[in-house]
């Protein structure tokens, strides 16, 4: 598989003088033109390379945002994307930068459209609409930018055809570790991180919420225990890259431009101390002769067990299909006694989790507790406080049709 270059552009505009109002809500080539000698506004463009053996299956991203100038903050684009480097100054030492700006002024940034199409580099970039908002993006692949060049539009914003140096970030070429592996990780770990030195661009690494400019040495050992984990299982990406700033006046505005070129390496944790693995089974009858779970940590998989329960779509408990596979957990409890549960389906499958006092009929006077909120890899949580003496029984169930996967419960009843 070929490097693949994906850019991103959604452009968000204060003006200091007077608010302009636009249509957001059309997809046209008609959009009013912006004088841009008034306006006195500051852009950020983002741009990300990944190289082939990063195993993501994008070109990259551009992102690209016009605000106003008096909030001195470098990388603003990354911001509305979901801020995961969102910083107020250049990373410069080994001393990680936890990035921590307040981002609720974007609630008030006029929207401006760049037209149907940008060119970063020699590419052209169509636009699309996503989560995040208008972007921008070449769907065929390309190769890395290399030197320099500039940014070209037509939309809200006064046509630009940019012809400044930008310098865009030379490859990342890692050598250790293996990119195109999962790497298996717990507490007390190190990994070692080695790479072809003298590209263009400071050398930056990505983990855990922070960021880390090292050395152009071409080596680096990561402590595993600077990122926050979740027991008893967690995956995390380290991304590890080369990036430049460079400035331009762009037809009177102000823009900075932000390239990275990063390798990705995806990490597996585990750390199963404090907690119990189980076997669970996958029907009622099974469950009823296994033995009851007591407050405790657990963990295991439904992978392989069937789908023999489901509320139905809209049911009046979770209100979606539980179409997943199941696994059901006995439980011991005692009138009075509170049930809580906090559990989670791994690998991006959306859990939902019931409690059951008959486990073979599902009704209104056998559901007892039923929770499916949020989406994949999130937790669900219920609390039941318990009016017989006897066994009900945790379900762990999903939205996925057929899927099963790894599962931690965390229990209590008391």
């Amino acid at each position: 598989m070929k490097p693949h270059y994906f850019a991103l552009l959604a452009l968000f505009a204060c003006n200091k003088e007077q608010a302009i109002e636009t249509d957001d809500t059309e997809d046209t080539e008609d959009t009013e033109d912006v004088d841009i000698e008034t306006t006195g506004i500051i852009g950020s463009v983002t741009m990300v390379h990944w190289p082939a053996d990063a195993r993501y299956d994008a070109l990259g991203e551009a992102n690209a945002l016009f605000v106003a100038d008096d909030h001195g903050v470098i990388n603003l684009s990354q911001c509305v994307l979901g801020g995961s480097f969102c910083l107020d100054a250049w990373p410069s030492t080994e001393t990680p930068v936890d990035p921590d700006v307040d981002t609720d002024w974007f609630a008030d940034a006029e929207k401006y459209d760049a037209g149907g199409a940008i060119t970063v580099g020699g590419y052209t970039l169509n636009r699309e609409y996503f989560n995040s908002g208008r972007i921008y993006y070449e769907g065929d692949g390309g190769e890395m930018l290399t030197g320099s060049g500039g940014l070209e539009w037509n939309g809200d914003l006064a046509a630009h055809a940019g012809t400044e140096d930008f310098v865009w970030a030379g490859a990342m070429t890692t050598t250790a570790p293996d990119a195109t592996v999962e790497h298996d990780v717990g507490p007390g770990d190190t990994m070692d991180f080695a790479w072809e030195t003298g590209g263009e661009g400071d050398v930056i690494l990505r983990f855990g919420g922070q960021i880390y400019a090292l050395e152009d040495d071409g080596a680096y050992t990561l402590n595993i225990d600077d990122a926050t984990w979740t027991p008893p299982f967690d995956d995390r990406l380290v991304q590890l890259g080369r990036w430049t700033m460079s400035e331009a006046d762009a037809s009177g505005n102000m823009v900075r431009v932000l390239t990275l070129s990063e390798q990705w390496f995806y990490l597996n944790y585990a750390d199963t101390d404090g907690w119990t693995e189980l076997s669970p089974t996958g029907n009622c009858t099974a469950a009823g002769s296994a033995d009851p779970l007591v407050t405790g940590n657990y963990y295991g998989t439904t992978d392989g067990l069937a789908n023999d329960l489901d509320l139905g779509d809209e049911n009046e408990w979770t209100g979606y299909q539980t179409r997943g596979a199941d696994a059901v957990l006995p439980i011991a409890v005692t009138t009075g006694q509170t049930v809580t549960v906090h559990a989670r389906l791994m690998g991006g499958l959306d859990i939902s989790i019931y409690l059951m006092g008959d486990c073979n009929t599902i009704s209104t006077t056998t559901i007892l507790a039923a929770a499916d909120d949020v989406e994949s890899n999130a937790f669900e949580d219920i609390s039941w406080v318990s009016t017989v003496d006897g066994t009900v029984y945790l379900v762990l169930d999903g939205w996925d049709e057929d899927a099963g996967g790894d599962f931690t419960v965390e229990l209590s009843v008391q």
